[in-house]
């Protein structure tokens, strides 16, 4: 893999088994009744996202000490991922115990509403496996026909501008507070966070494609001679954003929706 293209969507997408996030909304079994409510599969979802995005925000803060250990992306993207199975595990046992119930019974409760296209279980569902994929976890996801690799080249440039704009404003933010003897805390962090995500999301909107889209399309061009020239040319764009600019981002806060990692042409395939 080349260095440039690496930096530039460093996220490797390891194939975990994050037991309900990587299996939902992908069977399409008939289900003709189940024990629970739509109130309860809803709030399982959402408790699992909400009590999920608190821990990952907090072990982000461990992560960025690492980087000076580990600097190949790939490998840091994967302890971040390995992190958030881990953590993703260990919330649903909780959840699930809490409301008396496993993952067969979520999964066919889920599965029973979706057919009947109710559609807060179908939002509540899709946002936790956007988390997932946001940190670098593979969620099965078709890329849309009309989404053709020059579309995709378009919008990998808009997306690498806004994170590298958005890196530029936070970092002004954290140098005005360093000179003003202020430190970064959690709670200032937190709003940061959120613009980017944010400011991400708009570009995701404006082509009408979400993270899950965007990374799938990524690996579907990683070999694409076109898909690799930009990638290159917007990871030269940040090395000179950078170098300029310092560094990029404060202690502590979080990566931007994770891409899968983009192979130099004459590269093998990943496993």
């Amino acid at each position: 893999m080349s260095g440039p293209v690496k930096v530039a969507l460093g996220i490797v997408a390891v194939a975990g088994a994050a037991l309900v996030v990587s299996g939902m909304l992908k069977k399409e079994e008939k289900v003709d009744s189940c024990d629970m409510t739509q109130e309860e599969v809803v709030t399982i979802f959402k408790k699992i996202k909400g009590t999920l995005q608190g821990k990952m925000s907090s072990i982000m803060k461990n992560i960025e000490m690492l980087k000076q250990q580990v600097p190949d992306p790939q490998q840091l993207q994967m302890i971040i991922l390995m992190e958030f199975e881990k953590q993703l595990t260990a919330i649903q046992e909780a959840v699930f115990e809490e409301f008396k119930c496993d993952e067969e019974d979520l999964e066919t409760a889920t599965n029973y509403y979706l057919a009947r296209g109710d559609e807060e279980v179908k939002a509540s569902v899709e946002a936790l496996r956007e988390l997932y994929a946001m940190f670098g976890g593979k969620v099965d996801t078709e890329v849309p026909a009309e989404l053709t690799v020059e579309k995709m080249c378009d919008i990998l440039e808009m997306y690498m501008d806004t994170i590298t704009k958005a890196n530029q404003e936070i970092q002004n933010i954290v140098t005005h507070m360093q000179m003003s003897g202020q430190q970064m805390t959690p709670e200032m962090e937190e709003p940061l966070k959120k613009m980017v995500e944010s400011e991400t999301n708009k570009v995701f909107s404006k082509f009408g494609i979400n993270t899950m889209i965007f990374q799938a399309a990524c690996e579907k061009y990683n070999k694409h001679p076109k898909f690799i020239a930009k990638a290159n040319e917007m990871d030269q764009k940040r090395k000179m954003a950078a170098a300029g600019a310092g560094a990029m981002s404060p202690t502590g806060m979080a990566a931007p929706p994770a891409a899968p990692a983009t192979p130099a042409a004459d590269d093998g395939e990943l496993d």
